[in-house]
């Protein structure tokens, strides 16, 4: 009786006393106390709960045994081994239990991926995130719920993510902004208990090699201008402002005339607008003056039609590339002053590495001379401004 009540052992080691519970469950309990009367107490305490456990076993019915042994028997075929010689660590049916249940019995409740995806989105819409924004990710997430719509979001697996983006074809930078988005998405649902991980997480990123921003040369710029002139009037401030002041499409096409001095020679860019949703000024170029005096107007928008767009780039008939008016803006500008943090200030960026690293030597001081002067051949069409 004895040694059963007294089943862990307490020892010596040094100035402390040591409770040693043996194995259980695959893993060594010990314990030290400062005196052997804590570590008596706390031993004491461990038979109490070891004696309830142990005997609590016999209240089991003969069906909860013969589950068990079946669960034992599952796990031995899966792993090819026989029951006996399972290792202690991986036969915890407890272990798999609570597995189980985590994946299967959210603590938020089940949801399916399409209903996720709809708080998802009225989450962005409340945190203030502007229309273009909002229209991006409403349409990547639609897309992804053409296929998952259905599916409990807590049961996707990462092997699911994989085949989708392989099905797809995503790669590149493609792929890298997919897995961001849901990334996202997944995040939101582990937040609220819908799910208990992200599945994405361990998508493998893709690697991507940095490239040289794509530029116009001057004579390209020249012909963009002059097809503008020709063939979309209407269209040549936007144009001359991306081309000339380096904004983002989205800044230019939002931009309004009043902020836009012609005689102090700046361009208000909005918070509203900018894309780090910070106030800054632009400065203009004389020649950017000039394109744009002919369509001074004291407020309104900046006309910009996305199919006048297209028509005036294909009849310039010139290489285009993702924001090559804003990549040639910062390339010239970069030559012609040969000032970083100038450059930097002006494009809205946050410190001068992104331009410094991928802008430099990209043209020299003859060409940026050049680009600087080019101004309108002749006087512009008459024309009606679109809202």
């Amino acid at each position: 009786m004895s040694k059963k009540k007294n089943r862990f052992k307490v020892r010596r080691r040094g100035k402390a006393w040591q409770v040693d519970c043996g194995v259980i469950n695959g893993r060594r309990i010990q314990k030290s106390f400062p005196t052997e009367e804590e570590a008596n107490d706390w031993r004491n305490q461990k038979n109490i709960e070891f004696a309830n456990n142990r005997f609590a076993t016999f209240e089991l019915s003969d069906k909860h045994r013969i589950d068990a042994l079946e669960a034992y028997q599952c796990l031995s075929k899966a792993l090819n081994m026989k029951i006996s010689k399972l290792p202690t660590s991986s036969i915890s049916l407890v272990k798999g239990i609570t597995f189980y249940l985590k994946h299967t019995k959210p603590e938020g409740g089940q949801k399916k991926v399409s209903e996720v995806i709809e708080e998802y989105l009225q989450s962005k819409i409340n945190a203030g995130r502007r229309p273009r924004t909002i229209k991006d990710v409403t349409n990547r997430m639609h897309r992804f719920a053409r296929h998952f719509g259905s599916a409990p979001i807590n049961l996707i697996m990462t092997s699911d993510i994989e085949t989708w983006l392989n099905t797809n074809k995503y790669k590149g930078v493609t792929r890298k902004n997919w897995r961001t988005h849901l990334i996202s998405l997944f995040n939101y649902a582990r937040k609220r208990k819908y799910a208990s991980d992200n599945p994405v997480e361990d998508v493998e990123i893709p690697i991507l090699d940095e490239k040289t921003p794509e530029i116009l040369t001057v004579k390209d710029c020249e012909k963009l201008m002059n097809s503008a002139m020709e063939h979309e009037p209407e269209m040549v401030p936007y144009f001359a402002i991306a081309l000339f002041a380096g904004l983002r499409p989205s800044e230019a096409e939002q931009l309004d005339w009043k902020n836009i001095d012609l005689s102090r020679k700046l361009i208000k860019v909005i918070p509203e607008t900018a894309k780090k949703r910070r106030l800054r000024f632009v400065e203009m170029s004389d020649n950017l003056v000039t394109w744009l005096a002919p369509y001074r107007r004291d407020s309104g928008g900046i006309t910009y039609l996305r199919k006048r767009f297209d028509l005036v780039r294909r009849k310039a008939g010139v290489k285009w590339a993702h924001d090559v008016l804003r990549h040639s803006y910062g390339s010239y500008h970069l030559a012609m002053y040969e000032n970083a943090a100038k450059t930097s200030l002006q494009m809205g960026h946050r410190d001068t590495d992104v331009l410094f690293n991928h802008y430099r030597d990209l043209v020299d001081k003859e060409d940026a001379k050049r680009f600087w002067d080019i101004k309108p051949i002749r006087e512009p069409k008459a024309i009606r401004m679109f809202a």
